[in-house]
C-alpha cells in the first residue's frame, strides 16, 4: 500500500515546513496547515504567513481522516468557512 508521503514524492510535491513535515493542505486565511511528520498526521496554527511559527499541534497517529476533520474544523473555526480537502 502506498502512503501519502510516497506518492507527493513521487508527483514531485514535497513541499515541507521549516520543521521537516510534509504539507498536505495549508489555508494562510485561517494560518492553518495539515501535515505527516511521517509518523503522524498532524494540524498546527502558524502566525502571520510564517510557516516557521508551527504552534498547538493536534497529533493523529495514521488517521488521516480524523487529521483532515480536524484541519476544517480549524479553519472555519479561524475564518468561518472551510478549506476543501480532498
Amino acid at each position: 500500500m502506498t502512503t501519502e508521503i510516497e506518492r507527493m514524492t513521487a508527483m514531485n510535491l514535497t513541499n515541507k515546513l521549516p520543521n521537516g513535515a510534509y504539507i498536505l493542505a495549508i489555508d494562510y486565511v485561517a494560518g492553518v496547515v495539515l501535515a505527516s511528520t511521517g509518523r503522524d498526521y498532524v494540524t498546527w496554527q502558524f502566525g502571520g504567513n510564517d510557516l516557521a511559527s508551527t504552534y498547538w499541534g493536534h497529533y493523529f497517529g495514521n488517521d488521516i481522516l480524523e487529521a483532515k476533520a480536524d484541519y476544517k474544523k480549524r479553519c472555519d473555526d479561524q475564518t468561518g468557512y472551510g478549506t476543501l480537502v480532498k
